[in-house]
């Protein structure tokens, strides 16, 4: 398996699979504040994959024509059109889980309809309704795993969809869940190394690169503003 079509995942339900836990089907701790943040840069790294936009001069630009094929892209692509101007990539990571509500839901529903996860809803307090996405189908997710040990561990060579998603379980703080201690300063190494290696292009790079930076520098605003607001 060293292909997305043997998974058939995309980026963003990869990274939303890994960050989910498989019984309790909410997102793990370690990565609860920057997951919005990592699905938006999911989703627009997406896009210039299937070149449907563009980084140039760390800005985001759509391509003529462009369509999308997934809610998240679709949705994605209507704020870009929106805006009265071209934005930076940290502006759209940042805003766009604000922009588009429920970002994380566009994923999930992906992966129920895919029978991979099971949507669960409960009342707490008897007012507040919560959902959860505990797995039902956890092939999908072991492929997924056993790939990220040949790439990381196992010196496959990665493809640049592989390459952006290591560089989104890093910015989510995911390393640990994937990896046993004893291999995690070797995954984390090698993780840094795919990020600026030429088995990917320099497009790619450079956007991966961003991306990640992106949800670092979000998810720190985020954590900053919570502890104010708590202060």
């Amino acid at each position: 398996m060293t292909n997305q079509e043997t998974l058939t995942l995309s980026l963003s339900e990869a990274l939303l699979l890994l960050a989910l836990h498989d019984e309790k089907g909410s997102i793990v701790f370690r990565a609860s504040t920057a997951i919005d943040y990592a699905v938006a840069g999911a989703g627009i790294l997406e896009l210039i994959l299937d070149g449907q936009v563009e980084l140039a001069d760390k800005k985001v630009r759509i391509v003529e024509a462009a369509t999308a094929n997934s809610p998240l892209k679709t949705a994605i692509l209507e704020q870009l059109a929106k805006s009265r101007k071209v934005r930076k990539l940290d502006y759209w990571v940042m805003n766009l889980p604000h922009k588009i509500k429920h970002i994380k839901s566009l994923i999930t529903d992906q992966l129920t309809d895919k029978g991979i996860l099971r949507e669960d809803e409960k009342k707490v307090l008897w007012i507040f309704s919560i959902k959860r996405y505990p797995t039902v189908d956890g092939s999908p997710e072991s492929q997924l795993r056993r790939r990220i040990h040949d790439i990381v561990l196992g010196n496959d060579a990665a493809e640049d969809w592989e390459a952006a998603l290591l560089g989104l379980v890093k910015a989510c703080d995911l390393i640990n869940d994937l990896f046993e201690r004893e291999d995690r300063r070797v995954a984390k190494k090698r993780i840094k190394d795919l990020q600026s290696h030429t088995q990917i292009g320099k497009a790619v790079e450079n956007a991966v690169g961003a991306a990640t930076a992106a949800v670092i520098a979000a998810t720190t605003a985020a954590v900053a503003a919570s502890a104010a607001a708590s202060g």
